[in-house]
């Protein structure tokens, strides 16, 4: 009952916020985040920077970071610890089209798309860095397919993640593999199509601090 209540308390923290699309704010509506999710909107992200105001705190520029899946506070990366919004982009190329399993973790409230369409969106937090609530079937496209992260942090653990079912693991390829930063990310899934991202759950467009 105690659990239930505090998770009631840490989901009314982002009742406010869950709406909002600060990807279209950050960027002066040049972008969106259902955009951020495509191999087009990916790309041009390339010309622009983002530009929340100053007092959004975190890192504004995105960058290459991989998350450790067992820490239950991946998400902070020495910035804020509360009331923050992280965007995540990983590409996947898929041999095929297939059917996969998406499992995610997070703390709190996470939206997940994959090529302009939202898969997830759940307020609730899992309760542990590895511990899935739900397994949500989604469809990869042949070829490089964007998945967009989004997770939003009132108070206490900060953590988001997630894995496949391991035929998709087998089967695909995620970026970034090698990649260090912003350039060599693009670099690295150039050859994919002109305009094509994919990723591992490591390209951090951004940790915002909740105003």
């Amino acid at each position: 009952m105690v659990w239930s209540r505090w998770q009631l308390r840490k989901q009314r923290r982002f009742w406010a916020s869950a709406p909002k699309d600060l990807i279209d704010e950050g960027t002066n509506g040049k972008i969106t985040q259902v955009e951020l999710s495509t191999i087009a909107g990916l790309n041009r992200t390339k010309s622009f920077p983002m530009d929340w105001p100053k007092g959004n705190g975190g890192t504004r520029e995105w960058t290459v970071f991989e998350i450790d899946p067992a820490d239950g506070n991946n998400m902070n990366r020495g910035g804020p610890v509360d009331n923050i919004e992280t965007y995540a982009v990983i590409v996947i190329e898929a041999p095929s089209a297939m059917t996969s399993v998406m499992s995610p973790a997070h703390d709190d409230h996470a939206h997940i798309w994959i090529n302009g369409e939202k898969w997830y969106n759940n307020s609730v937090w899992t309760g542990g860095a590895k511990t899935i609530l739900h397994n949500v079937e989604v469809e990869l496209q042949k070829g490089a397919n964007v998945l967009l992260y989004r997770c939003g942090e009132g108070g206490g653990s900060a953590y988001f993640n997630l894995h496949f079912d391991d035929a998709t693991h087998d089967a695909v390829t995620i970026y970034p593999k090698d990649a260090t930063d912003q350039q060599s990310f693009f670099d690295e899934i150039a050859p994919l199509t002109p305009v094509e991202p994919q990723g591992k759950l490591t390209t951090t467009w951004a940790d915002i601090k909740q105003r």
